[in-house]
């Protein structure tokens, strides 16, 4: 899976801003990185590529996702510090990434390595690896990423995961579902399609089933069907138990449409024939 794939498996149809603000000076002090206090003892394994996955305390399977630093693109930048360093690269890499932009920590710092770590409930759910002695396209050397992995976003806080704006939804018992079985989002600011939500059921954006909000009909080619704010359940139609802002996720046979059925109504989210991309 590539950078851009991943961007767009989490819901954010490109929308993806950068997630932090590069320092102007050495020593200004981390945007990103704070001094979080914690009672957990830190990571004792091998600061490498391996190690950032060994690090993660998931609740599910790890890495939801997993990648390494590149300092030859044209993008990234060494910096005498691990904090600036990771402060440069969510900068640069901020396109396509969608984790959140502080609250990350120092877990462990040897000599020259470095674990950065984002804890929910002093477990690592987000580690990075980072380096001395990295060179980049400057033939500068200093700190860089080594590689970074995360666990499943629906183990981040929901207020985490709506900032992102990836929609987290629940099983009947409240529990968060992975964003490989269902999540949703809003589509992209820069197309306008703010009003348009998008849910896909699946792993990836091309394996994954779409079903669109789209109640102003602006991808009448794309979808099959149209979307419908007074809609009846099909007889066939079962409950998959799932539930978001109000609403349970109902699906036909036939998956020509998702019906998501709330207290006093249904709405009818079409399929759409494929996936819809925002350049």
């Amino acid at each position: 899976m590539t950078k851009r794939e991943f961007a767009r498996s989490v819901g954010t149809m490109r929308s993806v801003i950068a997630v932090a603000i590069a320092l102007s000076c050495v020593g200004c002090g981390s945007t990103v990185v704070d001094d979080v206090a914690v009672t957990a003892a830190p990571y004792q394994g091998p600061l490498n590529a391996d190690g950032v996955v060994a690090a993660l305390e998931c609740d599910g399977a790890k890495p939801f996702f997993r990648t390494t630093g590149d300092y030859d693109t044209g993008l990234e930048e060494v910096k005498s510090s691990p904090e600036d360093a990771f402060d440069n690269y969510l900068e640069e890499e901020g396109f396509f990434l969608n984790v959140p932009d502080e609250g990350y920590r120092v877990e462990r710092r040897d000599e020259d390595r470095a674990l950065l770590s984002y804890d929910v409930g002093d477990r690592t759910k987000i580690a990075v690896v980072l380096a001395d002695g990295i060179r980049d396209y400057r033939d500068e050397v200093g700190w860089g990423v080594v590689a970074w992995a995360e666990c499943d976003l629906a183990e981040l806080p929901g207020d985490v995961t709506d900032d992102l704006n990836v929609g987290i939804w629940e099983d009947a018992s409240g529990r968060r579902l992975s964003v490989k079985r269902i999540h949703s989002f809003q589509g992209a600011e820069h197309c306008d399609w703010t009003d348009i939500t998008f849910l896909m059921i699946g792993p990836g954006e091309r394996r994954a089933d779409w079903y669109v909000r789209d109640t102003k009909g602006e991808f009448p080619e794309f979808l099959r069907g149209t979307f419908d704010d007074d809609a009846t359940l099909p007889d066939d139609a079962t409950s998959t138990g799932w539930r978001r802002n109000g609403r349970e996720l109902w699906l036909a046979h036939d998956k020509q449409a998702a019906y998501l059925v709330g207290t006093d109504d249904v709405e009818r989210w079409p399929a759409a024939k494929e996936p819809i991309m925002c350049a």
